[in-house]
């Protein structure tokens, strides 16, 4: 019984978050990618179908960490020093 609980809010919350990111997509104050991936991550366990998505995932999701570059300092109102 604790199992099948577990199992349904984790779903819940996955469905939960995953709506928030469709939402965020289209809303410029919240994080969409972070939400979907996010609550791809929960449906993930207890999912076979999320699993499968998310390893399709897995490979661009990388690639866009490793050719993330450093943010450049603002430029200064008073001039170079």
């Amino acid at each position: 019984m604790a199992h099948s609980l577990t199992r349904y809010i984790v779903l819940g919350l996955g469905w939960y978050i995953v709506v928030f990111g469709v939402l965020g997509i289209f809303l410029p104050v919240l994080q969409g990618i972070l939400f979907l991936l996010t609550g791809l991550i929960l449906l993930s366990r207890e999912s076979a179908c999320a699993q499968r998505q998310l390893e399709k995932l897995q490979p661009a999701i990388q690639n866009s960490l490793k050719n993330t570059t450093k943010p450049r300092p603002a430029p200064s109102a008073f001039g170079k020093k």
